[in-house]
């Protein structure tokens, strides 16, 4: 859809900023709020890229608008490289998108390998599809 693209610009400048697959970012933006820059959560997350308030308070600067597209996704990328870098993996960084770092990091701690596929199977169904939905972008064709 075209009006997906308006955000190519800002998604392929901020992932590239933070080391992000610029089509990876987008496919989460569509999982998370299908591109709606008001959307908010029956949880509270708000945005495109669906941050809880606490979460957006640690993740950017104060004053910064979570409805504001450019502050959702730079802000979005910037979370995503600190998840992948603590957790060691894509893939568990996208599921502690989803189900918050605390419970990925037990999910890690109680396998006996560092097997990503084992560490996801012992989180929720939700953060599993969420996972499987936002890994699956290869599927699509994006234009970031």
């Amino acid at each position: 859809m075209e009006w997906q693209d308006r955000y190519d610009s800002l998604i392929a400048y901020w992932a590239g900023y933070f080391g992000r697959n610029p089509r990876q970012i987008k496919r989460q933006i569509r999982v998370e709020s299908d591109f709606n820059p008001r959307a908010v959560s029956e949880e509270g997350a708000k945005g495109l890229m669906q941050f809880m308030p606490e979460t957006w308070t640690e993740q950017t600067s104060k004053g910064m608008d979570p409805f504001n597209p450019e502050a959702s996704i730079m802000a979005g990328c910037k979370y995503m490289q600190w998840l992948e870098r603590s957790l060691g993996s894509l893939e568990l960084a996208i599921a502690a998108y989803n189900a918050g770092i605390g419970r990925v990091q037990r999910a890690k701690a109680n396998e006996l390998s560092n097997d990503v596929a084992a560490i996801i199977a012992a989180l929720p169904e939700e953060t599993r599809e969420y996972v499987k939905r936002c890994m699956s972008f290869e599927e699509e064709v994006v234009h970031a």
